[in-house]
C-alpha cells in the first residue's frame, strides 16, 4: 500500500477563532467546515486547491477524547 496524500490533519489550537483568522485571512486558505458539535466547535481549512486539510480542533488534552 502506498501512502499518496494525507487527507486531514488535526492540530491543536488553544484560540479557534484566532486560528481560524490566520489560516483564513492571512494564509488564505479555505474554510472547509465551521459547525458547532457536541464536544466542541469543528473547525476545518485547507490550501486552495489541495487535497489535505487541517482541523483545528481545541479538544486535545481536555479529557473529551482519550
Amino acid at each position: 500500500m502506498t501512502i499518496s496524500h494525507v487527507q486531514l490533519l488535526s492540530l491543536p489550537v488553544a484560540d479557534p477563532e484566532r486560528a481560524l483568522r490566520v489560516y483564513d485571512e492571512v494564509l488564505g486558505f479555505d474554510v472547509v467546515h465551521d459547525v458547532e458539535m457536541p464536544i466542541g466547535r469543528w473547525l476545518q481549512v485547507r490550501p486552495p486547491g489541495a487535497q489535505t486539510s487541517v482541523a483545528l480542533v481545541t479538544w486535545f488534552g481536555s479529557g473529551i477524547l482519550p
